[in-house]
């Protein structure tokens, strides 16, 4: 958006296939609701590969409006595509003085991966799993790596691991595919 005063919004995508990373910058912006007239110029960086999310403040003091200055007027987050609805949203900051020039903040993406497959005797998989942590995993499973179809929903440990027996991998054919995320 362009307010009156305001410079513009700028966008690049720079590095090598499969890790760039997308910067959009906004340029001299003077708020909305402020009656200031001095700038903020901040930028969000968006990770190919890590899926990370990075928002870097170079300037967010507002010298001719402190009620707007460092955040007091904004909100810092990010949201899934329906998170105002959904609730599926990470929040850092409302209304709050917590905005100083020169400061990064990044929003990690969970890792999810199977570090051990173990096949049992029974004919089960034993799989030792990192997701997200303190929330429900979904576990899914493929026998050709397209038709992946839900298996089960398992809550990691503080620090996102958690095991998963399959006890139907001896009945079904004997190449299986897991894919794990978020319910």
């Amino acid at each position: 958006m362009q307010y009156l005063g305001s410079d513009e919004a700028y966008y690049a995508t720079l590095g090598p296939a499969g890790n760039r990373r997308l910067i959009v910058q906004w340029n001299f912006a003077i708020s909305f609701t402020g009656r200031g007239s001095d700038t903020v110029t901040f930028e969000a960086k968006l990770f190919e590969g890590s899926n990370n999310i990075e928002f870097h403040y170079y300037d967010a003091t507002v010298e001719t409006d402190p009620k707007v200055s460092n955040g007091k007027n904004a909100t810092v987050g990010i949201r899934d595509t329906g998170g105002q609805t959904s609730t599926r949203n990470l929040q850092w900051s409302f209304n709050q003085a917590v905005i100083s020039d020169g400061l990064a903040i990044q929003f990690a993406a969970p890792v999810f991966e199977i570090w051990s497959i173990q096949h049992l005797g029974n004919g089960h998989t034993l799989l030792q799993c990192v997701g997200e942590p303190n929330v429900a995993n979904t576990i899914q499973v493929s026998t050709d790596l397209i038709n992946f179809n839900f298996l089960a929903s398992v809550v990691a440990d503080s620090l996102g691991n958690f095991p998963y027996e399959d006890m139907n991998a001896g009945s079904l054919p004997p190449r299986r595919f897991y894919r794990l995320s978020l319910q």
